[in-house]
């Protein structure tokens, strides 16, 4: 782990940078010295320049003569084999100490030491000398009307007089080596914090849980725990949002008020399964998702505040109660809609139906006298048969299994009533009477076709599906079985003959399936729609019972559809027909 801290990119930036921080003092330190050292031996040369122009100023000579004089100036001089050289400004070498044919020597302007101090006055440069063969250290300065040149031979002597002391060059390296150690050091402790913070910066993004970490004790070290700190903080917040989130979810799901929530855009963010239902019962034609709702004809007062609404919030305007409720009608029901909206452009929808029937508070005082009602006909019947088969010893044989007959439907209509109250009660006494399982709603249907297939053909009525074969629903087969068979046998009894029936699933979410059940039979009378599910209520009571059924078959289908937690609903057509719809949930 600690190579790893050598790979960062923190440690190249504080290598690139000391490196050359350390390069620049090295290569400023190393000129300063060898030009300090330079500047001793010029100040060497400099005085023999001197000395000999004073000298040849106490001379009353001639010039070459004054010039030969040199010699004899040389051998005093403090510098071992030092060659003085006279040389006009023109560049003619007027005296040379080493050559004696110095008259022939070539024209010295071009020479650097030369062009130096005929700018400046001095100069000094270290070249090879073409005269001699020789490297000489050249030291040259104007004094009135001539140039006076003293040069020593670059030799083994001044070659170690010029050269740089190491010794700052191995200060500088220990010092750089403390100095890396502590910057190592300090990288170290950046870098483990760095990691930290990586590895906690890593844990948000993948929403993980984030062990504490042991962060240095640093500004970064700090910041960390600071930072995470903040985070558990706001984790917990996040988790508390999120239960209560679930919570309202939940609660959404099991109001009978229909809502939906959209964006600004008009896109579906969520929506519970009353909406759907609610919808379709204001709706002209049937709507297959909330989106859909948007269109209805009922709405248009709605979604004309929403529009209005919009147009004001983006233009800042906030002069009214952002919210509208409206009372809509259809088919003698009645819904309250109200429509909120929000500051960032999204609104919900909320579809109460405000026509559902009184709950019957008198119910169970009035289920005893309905079953006993119910069951008053059947049993009237079966004895009044028995008592003239048993009264008349004399009947035909052919009248005595007439009557006999006549007391056996009865006596089947006794025990189907009998049988769907058993139903009811178990429904109403809890779950744990059901076997939960997945299976095929295909094959439901198919097997409830095939049992009515008989009467079905007799009344030529024809019945289609449109879901798909491999739609599967975790709950009790025995309960979905009874809905479509209760569904099909009302509609046998009711709705007419040469009809036709279609099943289909029209739309999904993330917990429900929607299906419809529609015939194109008889409508039902507007004022009894609202009562259709109650235990016992017919529409026509002499005529059912000329056709058969308990009058119970319809309270099954509610109670096997809540028992799914899902909704039931039924509305009749704009032209003929009546149409159920109804949710199952995908899991129980």
């Amino acid at each position: 782990m600690f190579r790893s801290f050598f790979k960062g990119r923190i440690f190249t930036y504080y290598f690139l940078v000391f490196i050359s921080f350390t390069t620049l003092i090295v290569l400023f330190q190393y000129n300063r010295e060898k030009q300090f050292r330079q500047g001793q031996f010029e100040t060497i040369l400099d005085n023999i320049t001197s000395t000999t122009n004073r000298y040849l100023g106490s001379l009353d000579a001639n010039e070459s003569v004054l010039y030969e004089s040199i010699d004899s100036l040389i051998k005093i001089l403090p510098l071992d084999g030092v060659r003085i050289s006279i040389i006009s400004f023109d560049g003619v070498v007027l005296f040379d100490s080493f050559v004696e044919s110095y008259s022939l020597m070539e024209n010295h302007s071009d020479r650097s030491e030369i062009i130096s101090a005929t700018a400046k006055g001095s100069g000094s440069s270290i070249r090879h000398s073409a005269t001699t063969g020789k490297d000489y250290f050249y030291y040259a300065k104007v004094y009135n009307n001539i140039i006076i040149r003293a040069a020593a031979e670059y030799n083994y002597e001044l070659e170690s007089f010029l050269r740089i002391d190491k010794l700052f060059i191995i200060v500088i390296l220990i010092l750089f080596l403390l100095v890396w150690s502590a910057l190592v050091y300090v990288n170290y402790r950046v870098k483990k914090a760095t990691l930290q913070l990586k590895e906690l910066v890593s844990s948000v993004t993948e929403d993980s849980n984030i062990s504490r970490l042991d962060f240095p004790a640093n500004e970064l070290g700090s910041l960390g725990n600071q930072i995470m700190g903040i985070y558990q903080e706001l984790k917990q917040q996040r988790d508390k949002l999120e239960t209560d989130q679930e919570k309202i979810l939940r609660h959404l799901q099991t109001m009978e008020e229909g809502i939906a929530i959209f964006s600004s855009d008009r896109q579906l963010i969520l929506s519970n399964e009353s909406f759907v239902q609610n919808a379709n019962l204001l709706a002209s034609m049937p709507i297959n998702s909330p989106n859909d709702a948007l269109g209805i004809k009922a709405l248009k007062p709605v979604i004309k505040f929403v529009n209005r609404v919009t147009a004001d919030m983006t233009l800042k305007v906030f002069d009214h109660d952002n919210f509208k409720e409206i009372i809509a009608e259809k088919q003698n029901r009645y819904f309250l809609v109200r429509c909120n909206m929000f500051r960032d452009l999204s609104f919900e929808i909320i579809i109460k139906n405000v026509t559902k029937s009184q709950k019957s508070k008198l119910l169970k005082q009035q289920l005893t006298s309905n079953i006993a009602h119910e069951l008053r006909t059947p049993v009237a019947s079966v004895m009044g048969f028995l008592e003239t088969v048993l009264g008349n010893p004399d009947l035909s044989d052919s009248r005595r299994n007439h009557f006999l007959e006549r007391a056996r439907v009865q006596i089947d209509r006794l025990a189907e009533l009998i049988d769907h109250i058993s139903v009811i009660n178990r429904l109403e006494e809890g779950s744990e009477f059901y076997k939960i399982d997945s299976f095929v709603v295909v094959d439901i249907i198919k097997e409830v076709i095939e049992s009515l297939k008989v009467k079905l053909d007799e009344k030529e009525i024809r019945v289609n599906y449109d879901i798909d074969r491999e739609l599967n629903i975790y709950g009790n087969k025995v309960l979905v079985h009874s809905i479509f068979q209760n569904l099909l046998e009302n509609t046998l009894y009711y709705a007419g003959e040469k009809i036709d029936v279609m099943i289909s699933k029209y739309y999904e979410d993330d917990n429900l399936y929607y299906f419809r059940y529609t015939n194109t039979g008889n409508s039902i009378p507007e004022e009894h729609l609202n009562r259709l599910f109650e235990r016992f209520y017919r529409v026509d009571e002499g005529r059912t019972r000329l056709r058969g059924g308990s009058g119970l078959g319809l309270a099954i289908v509610k109670h096997a559809v809540h028992f799914h937690k899902g909704q039931i609903s039924v509305k009749n057509l704009e032209a003929r027909g009546v149409e159920f719809q109804f949710t199952l949930s995908k899991n129980l």
